[in-house]
């Protein structure tokens, strides 16, 4: 009864939904209000509940296309490798989950995930799951034959099932990262265990130390042996473990100072490369916390700035509070809850790789900046002082003059951020100040 058909009577396309004299007829010819029509266009082609087919595709197409840059998108539609993926889904030739199938998507077609995520015309609690279990099914078919169903279950039922989470249910990025390195690294030792010509029941301490000497698989052989042992595959082997590395600072408080005078005044630097990383460098966040911070976790309360971030509010000094502001007014359109930091792809914040691409430039990498930030933190808490550290003495220092600003953040406040900088480390030997007595090791 939903399909249009000529109408015997008037010989349109309408929906038979009406008994006439001659036989079945349209809502027109029975003189009855045409029910089926679209509400917009009055087509009772393609029925799609109160629009039909082709006026929600034109909205859904809407949605995707009128992101911060449409001209962007209209070129890549254009002169793009996705344009023959699009015109399949319309046509109904492939489903549009098919794009999640691809398991070595091209830079195009990732971006088309991303459109089509963000739009909501894929599900976000499932997706990054199954292009997951197709770049594994992929891989695992390059593993020697008679181990193929041995890492299908390996990796469904250790390394999926352990994987962690984000908020939506799928997995989380970073889990999917180890998953595909694990996953690369086990087919790697069993394609060399085909060239040792040693089958797995066979394989020696010996072997295992040989196969790790060249090759960086301390973070998941551990766990695939003890699995494998459990199961009688092979012996009971393992890995002795490195000791733990510690931090190192290799960045000094001159240079760290340096930088944050050129961050805070540099208009040449991306404005929100240079918040974000004015923001590692004075309270040591990691940047994974930083570039996803919402534009409603910036507050202005009682004439002063405040980052919601941690159990209590960090209040932001100049000309930290002037960037944000900044950064806040662009784009203005943007709603509360979206990216501080939106990144290139459509409901994706910047990726860490954007900030030190740019901080490269200045001779430093996030984790220097970090690092140096929270050993000066630390060593403040040691020593009871709520004196400024070099980063905040050199952000008061840059203030212009003859203006009330609020206070700098304290050093409670600091730590609140990171709660780690509350730990107090172990004392060594030496002063207090002497780099033994820290859990970060300073570079001669």
């Amino acid at each position: 009864m939903r399909t249009a058909a000529p109408c015997p009577r008037c010989d349109e396309n309408r929906i038979l939904a009406f008994l006439g004299d001659a036989g079945p007829c349209c809502a027109g010819c029975a003189g009855q209000p045409a029910r089926y029509a679209c509400r917009r266009c009055g087509s009772e082609e393609h029925n799609y509940g109160r629009l039909c087919g082709k006026c929600v595709l034109s909205d859904r197409c809407d949605d995707i296309l009128t992101g911060p840059d449409g001209a962007q998108i209209i070129k890549w539609l254009r002169m793009g490798p996705s344009t023959d993926v699009l015109r399949d889904i319309a046509s109904g030739q492939v489903p549009v989950e098919s794009v999640l199938d691809v398991p070595r998507p091209s830079k195009p077609l990732i971006y088309l995930r991303t459109l089509l995520l963000d739009a909501g015309a894929l599900p976000r609690d499932a997706a990054a799951t199954r292009q997951l279990m197709a770049w594994a099914t992929q891989t695992i078919d390059g593993a020697p034959a008679e181990h193929r169903q041995m890492l299908r279950t390996y990796t469904r039922w250790v390394l999926l099932r352990r994987a962690s989470r984000d908020s939506s249910g799928d997995i989380a990025i970073g889990a999917a990262r180890h998953v595909k390195a694990s996953l690369r690294g086990l087919v790697t030792f069993l394609t060399w265990t085909e060239e040792q010509q040693t089958p797995m029941s066979t394989l020696t301490q010996a072997q295992i130390e040989e196969f790790i000497t060249f090759r960086t698989a301390r973070r998941w052989l551990p766990q695939f042996l003890t699995w494998a042992a459990e199961r009688d595959i092979m012996p009971d082997l393992g890995i002795s473990t490195l000791p733990r590395r510690e931090p190192t600072i290799s960045t000094s408080e001159e240079r760290l100072e340096h930088v944050i005078r050129i961050l805070a005044t540099d208009r040449g630097i991306a404005l929100d490369a240079r918040l974000a990383a004015l923001l590692i460098a004075v309270y040591g966040l990691p940047a994974s916390r930083v570039l996803v911070l919402r534009r409603n976790q910036l507050r202005d309360e009682d004439a002063s700035l405040k980052l919601l971030i941690g159990e209590r509010p960090l209040t932001l000094p100049e000309p930290i509070a002037a960037l944000a502001r900044e950064q806040l007014d662009t784009p203005s359109e943007a709603a509360p809850d979206s990216w501080l930091f939106p990144g290139l792809r459509p409901g994706q914040p910047r990726d860490p790789q954007y900030l030190n691409r740019r901080l490269r430039l200045l001779g430093v990498t996030i984790s220097e900046l970090q690092n140096t930030a929270r050993f000066q933190l630390q060593e403040q808490s040691r020593q009871g002082s709520r004196a400024c550290s070099t980063s905040r003495r050199h952000l008061r220092e840059l203030r212009p003059p003859r203006r009330q600003h609020p206070g700098l953040p304290s050093l409670t406040h600091a730590s609140d951020a990171f709660p780690s900088l509350n730990a107090r480390p172990r004392e060594a030997s030496g002063s207090p100040l002497s780099p033994g007595s820290s859990r970060f090791r300073v570079l001669p």
